[in-house]
């Protein structure tokens, strides 16, 4: 079945069945009360959309390819429904406050599936929406598209990524934007590394003893904050004290968390505060030295490109920041002997920079790291490689202190 024989009736279709009735419009006039601008009208529409719980029940699999939505009506009766049937609805919601939006299929959980060279619908398997917005509406998931003009790409499935931005592994993906009368194959925004980022400051307290107590503040914005919100939301308080005493672990085998606070601030990001101790953090050598690594909890989650094999597919990296700042208070009587050298890297893919500066009684360590969306040729991997091979090494350096 080619998209040019498939488009046309599919979008017809689904276009009658978010026609907005009486109930849809009550219901929309409900949701957008307290609503001022356009903004506000898009969230609260689109939180609603959000809450609809997610049940697949496929209609049309024999004429349709399992693509046909339910109603908007009866999807607003039951209160479930699937992708397809959470966008018919957000349409229709839409559409009785005024404001007109499309269908978009795409595939969901590898941005580089599709091709775009094979015109077949069943190349995705997820539905999204495009929203008609208008210059006022600024977002990381905004873009222009020919005669569609300019949209806002939504998932109304993911419950945890807030209106204005893009699940990861659907970012610079290819996508199907339709409408009753045509179709474009289009790319989805690609957020650049700072919409995906995560900020991080502490204070460290060592001892001569190597003890050490941290407080730590944490910031994430897009994708980072969306993977903290779900860990949260899905947790209980005591599951998510537990996880995050996990991760702290990690890096540091012998803490204990004492002091946890969240704040959830939805599409602004979210924050994390902890204060944890260990007792044994720095290595003591003959009471003289003190040896410790000041990167004391990673940036990243998995396992980076460092291994020798080659490799037959390209690497694909995902957009994302991180900057941190620590300061170490140094134990009275003992100074910096040694320390790394700073480090300073640069790719078309990503850039890394670490300082280690002594600053009086404290030692400054600060790194930052931003990669961006990247597909890399599997003929260059060694320079993926190489670099996140050098980010590592840098995060592992030690600083020796040195009583007088």
């Amino acid at each position: 079945m080619t998209g040019q024989r498939f488009l046309p009736g599919w979008t017809a279709s689904a276009n009658h069945r978010c026609n907005p009735t009486r109930p849809i419009t009550q219901r929309a006039e409900q949701l957008t009360t307290d609503a001022v601008t356009e903004w506000e009208k898009l969230q609260a529409i689109g939180q609603f959309a959000q809450g609809i719980k997610y049940v697949s029940i496929q209609m049309g699999t024999g004429s349709g390819g399992g693509y046909t939505p339910h109603p908007a009506p009866r999807i607003l009766r039951n209160l479930y429904g699937d992708c397809k049937d959470k966008v018919t609805l957000m349409r229709s919601l839409l559409r009785a406050s005024g404001i007109e939006s499309y269908l978009v299929a795409i595939y969901s959980g590898d941005r580089r599936y599709v091709r775009e060279e094979w015109p077949s619908p069943h190349q995705f398997n997820h539905v999204i929406i495009a929203i008609d917005v208008g210059d006022d509406v600024v977002a990381p998931a905004v873009g222009e598209w020919g005669d569609f003009g300019r949209l806002l790409l939504f998932d109304p499935t993911d419950p945890y990524t807030p209106l204005g931005q893009l699940p990861e592994y659907e970012q610079d993906s290819w996508a199907l934007l339709t409408a009753p009368s045509n179709g474009l194959l289009i790319r989805a925004p690609s957020v650049a590394p700072e919409e995906n980022r995560t900020e991080r400051e502490a204070t460290v307290q060592l001892s001569p003893s190597g003890e050490i107590e941290v407080v730590m503040s944490e910031t994430s914005i897009g994708r980072a904050a969306t993977k903290n919100r779900a860990i949260y939301r899905r947790s209980s308080k005591s599951d998510y004290r537990d996880a995050i005493q996990r991760r702290i672990t990690r890096d540091v085998p012998a803490a204990k968390l004492d002091e946890l606070q969240v704040v959830d601030r939805n599409d602004e990001g979210f924050d994390l505060a902890v204060k944890f101790t260990d007792p044994a953090y720095a290595q003591t050598i003959a009471g003289q030295l003190l040896v410790f690594k000041p990167a004391i909890m990673s940036w990243r989650e998995g396992t980076l490109l460092v291994g020798d094999a080659a490799r037959v597919h390209p690497v694909v990296l995902n957009a994302n920041a991180f900057k941190e700042s620590i300061h170490f208070s140094i134990p009275e009587g003992f100074v910096v002997d040694e320390k790394p050298s700073d480090v300073k890297l640069h790719t078309e893919f990503g850039d890394y920079s670490a300082t280690w500066t002594p600053e009086g009684d404290t030692l400054v360590f600060a790194r930052q790291l931003s990669v961006r969306n990247a597909e890399v040729d599997a003929a260059d991997y060694a320079s993926v490689r190489d670099f996140f091979r050098a980010v590592a090494g840098a995060e592992q350096a030690p600083v020796v202190l040195m009583k007088q």
